[in-house]
C-alpha cells in the first residue's frame, strides 16, 4: 500500500511536530515522492580560478543533478500540453499520487536496495526498497512515455 509520512527533524520538539503534521496535506504524499538518477552527472568547470578555459570534465552527485533533470522532463510534458493549449501541469505531487493510482505503468517501482550507504560510509540504520510506495525511492522513477500519456489524455489532447 502506498503510505503517507510526513519528513519530521529529531531535532524538534514534539509540539513542533505535531504542529507540522496539522500543516501538511491529507491528500496522499510522501518523502521522498520520486527516485530520479543522481549519480555521476558530468560537468565541465574552469581549470584556473575563473570562468575561462580550458576546462575539465568531472563527474557530480545529489539533487543537484537529478532535480533539474527531472525538471527538464516536466517541461517537456508542459511543452506537449502548451503546444496543445493546455494548461501546464503546475504542482506535480497531487498529480503524481493520482498517477500512482490510475496508471501504476507511468512509475519504474523500484523494489530493492536501501539507503544505508553512501561512497564514504554506511551505516546501520536506513530504509529498504519494497513494492509499491517506500521512503527509499518514493512512487519509483519516472516511466516517462506513460507520463506523456497519463498526461495528454488527463487533459483530453487529442493524439
Amino acid at each position: 500500500s502506498r503510505r503517507s509520512r510526513p519528513r519530521l527533524s529529531t531535532r524538534t520538539s514534539t509540539r513542533e511536530c505535531r504542529s507540522r503534521r496539522r500543516a501538511l496535506s491529507t491528500a496522499p504524499s510522501g518523502y521522498p515522492d520520486l527516485a530520479f538518477n543522481g549519480h555521476h552527472y558530468n560537468i565541465f568547470i574552469s581549470n584556473s580560478s575563473g570562468d575561462d578555459c580550458p576546462c575539465k570534465q568531472i563527474a557530480v552527485d545529489g539533487t543537484s543533478c537529478s532535480s533539474p533533470a527531472l525538471a527538464g522532463l516536466v517541461s517537456l510534458v508542459n511543452e506537449v500540453l502548451i503546444a496543445n493549449g493546455k494548461p501546464v501541469v503546475g504542482y506535480l505531487n497531487p498529480m503524481l499520487y493520482q498517477m500512482a493510482t490510475d496508471h501504476p505503468a507511468a512509475f519504474n517501482d523500484i523494489t530493492s536496495g536501501n539507503n544505508k550507504c553512501n561512497r564514504q560510509w554506511c551505516c546501520q540504520y536506513g530504509f529498504e526498497a519494497a513494492a509499491g510506495w517506500d521512503p527509499v525511492t518514493g512512487l519509483g522513477s519516472p516511466n516517462f512515455q506513460e507520463w506523456i500519456n497519463y498526461i495528454t489524455d488527463f487533459h483530453g489532447v487529442k493524439k
